[in-house]
């Protein structure tokens, strides 16, 4: 029943629209006005089991250096009138505590990041940016970080879609339109179980508990990455330097979460 659900509904959307696959480089420089008591922090790209992490960096004078880049691969569906269909993920600063031995996350500030805005099949050198994450947690006072970042995109013109239309459909249903992080502000993820920054398991799924959506999302990441190293390097190798300290790049538009 589900799956039929799951089927005609991905062959709605093949019938009206033009699903195009891209993969985006996000490139996070630095966190600015990060509240006080943070010591160590995680940037984080997620849309329900797909999840992306830096590794944890060290916070001083309300800064954090990170320097690292996340990769997603994502399916955009282009109406007639060639503009895209939204397409949201979450972007996170998390703080990094340990308790026990054992690491664990808790989300300080978010925002919905809607990776129509920068979808191009003629691709793009990267694009520098200031995102805004408002701070929702409690215990810090209100008011923002902001994420200097790199966004790269690439249309993967010789990719072949298959079962990954299914997937996506499985992450639509996860995720529902209003709660794209997969889990609640107040709860803590626990990184004990992921070994490498970078890794596309959630840290937040219990060791040896592994859902349907995140068992095809595992699956699906593999001939992505197979995919897009036989279409040719990745565009971060052209990727410009960070922005100049002195001035400050345009802030891009990001709307909070409702969850």
């Amino acid at each position: 029943m589900l799956l039929s659900k799951l089927k005609g509904q991905a062959q709605r959307r093949l019938h009206d629209k033009r699903p195009l696959k891209f993969k985006y480089d996000l490139v996070v420089h630095k966190l600015i006005g990060l509240p006080d008591g943070v010591d160590e922090v995680v940037f984080a790209w997620i849309r329900g089991p797909k999840a992306q992490f830096t590794k944890p960096s060290t916070v001083k004078d309300h800064e954090a250096t990170i320097g690292q880049p996340l990769h997603q691969v994502a399916t955009l569906y282009r109406n007639t009138d060639g503009h895209f269909d939204k397409k949201e993920y979450q972007l996170k600063a998390q703080t990094v505590s340990r308790k026990r031995g054992v690491e664990k996350l808790s989300t300080i500030a978010k925002c919905d990041f809607d990776l129509a805005q920068y979808a191009s099949c003629e691709g793009n050198n990267g694009q520098n940016m200031d995102i805004d994450l408002p701070i929702s947690a409690r215990g810090y006072p209100s008011g923002r970080i902001t994420a200097r970042v790199t966004v790269v995109c690439n249309w993967l013109k010789n990719y072949v879609a298959d079962a990954d239309m299914m997937t996506e459909a499985l992450t639509d249903l996860t995720c529902g339109d209003s709660s794209i992080g997969g889990r609640s502000d107040n709860s803590e993820q626990d990184l004990s179980c992921f070994e490498q920054a970078g890794s596309q398991k959630n840290p937040a799924a219990p060791p040896g508990k592994i859902t349907l959506a995140e068992r095809i999302a595992q699956r699906r990441a593999q001939r992505e990455t197979a995919q897009a190293e036989k279409g040719g390097p990745s565009l971060l190798s052209r990727t410009p330097p960070p922005p100049a300290e002195p001035g400050a790049p345009p802030t891009a538009t990001a709307s909070t979460s409702g969850g």
